[in-house]
């Protein structure tokens, strides 16, 4: 072996390859939160598939994320007493427009935006979180989802997944 063709082996071993967005496969996750308790470890687990964590060719400043769909979100636990406790804050922009509920009232009356905001803490707060988040489709109930959507969804799907995560 001559020095040329080490120094070539060590450069092909070296090298980083960054997949391009046309390379990108993106694959479709359908998750059941019926009874689930939705803390920081299955938020962090439902954030990771949307950055796409998960794949061997993760880089930071890329989107290789995943598509997500929750369903169910009306009938997830919560442990303690944070029903009660725990307070979700937004304000309008106006005078006096701040609104505080708790966790009771945005589990009965919008639950969707209760996982939402959830999950949402646990994406980078950046354009490409923003990006990241856009592939997160969250349904109270399965009633929820009418026929159409459903098809679409699954159509849209060419790698269909369906799994249950111990969340």
């Amino acid at each position: 072996m001559d020095l040329n063709s080490v120094k070539k082996e060590n450069e092909q071993l070296q090298k980083t390859t960054f997949p391009s967005l046309k390379e990108v496969k993106r694959q479709w996750y359908f998750l059941d939160l019926k009874d689930k308790i939705v803390g920081k470890e299955a938020a962090k687990n439902i954030a990771d598939l949307l950055r796409g964590k998960n794949r061997r060719d993760f880089a930071y400043n890329s989107d290789l994320g995943n598509y997500v769909v929750l369903i169910n979100a009306r009938h997830i636990t919560f442990t303690g007493n944070k029903l009660d406790k725990k307070k979700y804050y937004n304000h309008s922009g106006f005078p006096g427009g701040l609104r505080t509920r708790s966790t009771r009232l945005m589990r009965e009356k919008y639950p969707e935006e209760l996982v939402y905001e959830i999950i949402r803490g646990m994406v980078p707060h950046t354009k490409l979180g923003d990006k990241q988040a856009k592939r997160l489709f969250i349904f109270a109930d399965e009633k929820m989802i009418n026929k159409n959507k459903k098809e679409i969804l699954q159509a849209q799907a060419k790698d269909f997944i369906k799994i249950t995560i111990d969340l």
